[in-house]
């Protein structure tokens, strides 16, 4: 069963600090290359596709984006790819 999300996105740097949201639903599914035992949260097609896939960390709420051969996406000097999962009351 679809569970709802609210994905929010801040750019910063530049002239000014742009946050971007996004809302729908996610999926659970299973597996990624070599670890066939992962869990894959799939957003749907409200977000860009670089933001679509993640797999959760070691906490539960840490969530790691993949890129589109469902390998971990690597940061690099200016940007990290690290998001949190809580839970809106």
């Amino acid at each position: 069963m679809p569970i709802k999300y609210n994905f929010g996105y801040i750019a910063v740097g530049g002239d000014n600090d742009d946050r971007t949201t996004w809302e729908g639903f996610w999926t659970l599914e299973q597996g990624r290359p070599n670890v066939p035992e992962a869990e894959i949260i799939r957003l749907d097609g409200n977000v860009p596709p670089f933001f679509r896939d993640q797999c959760g960390g070691g906490d539960g709420h840490l969530l790691l984006l993949l890129d589109e051969h469902g390998r971990v996406r690597p940061g690099h000097q200016k940007r990290g790819y690290t998001l949190y999962n809580y839970t809106m009351h």
